[in-house]
């Protein structure tokens, strides 16, 4: 969707949860120029600005599933250090 527009050069970062009820839901995304560790902070340190993300993200039980990434495993390790950190079995 971007591959024409002032944004082509730019990588997309999406967050998703599970409610309470099991239901996937995106909570938030962000247009970064890399997928790298800094990229990633970024996004995780505007979504704990959000009230109520901040209460989610600070959660003693949270688990993160993420893919491989590299720059992805040192930011959650960074900006979410009493995070559990787990890669997905799909990826």
């Amino acid at each position: 969707a971007l591959k024409n527009v002032s944004w082509a050069g730019y990588k997309v970062l999406v967050a998703n949860m599970q409610d309470g009820e099991g239901r996937d839901c995106s909570v938030g995304c962000a247009f970064v120029p890399e997928e790298d560790t800094e990229s990633y902070k970024f996004f995780i340190e505007v979504m704990k600005k959000h009230p109520v993300m901040e209460r989610v993200l600070s959660q003693p039980d949270l688990v993160v599933i993420s893919d491989r990434a590299l720059g992805l495993i040192a930011a959650v390790s960074e900006a979410l250090p009493a995070a559990k950190h787990r890669v997905c079995a799909l990826h």
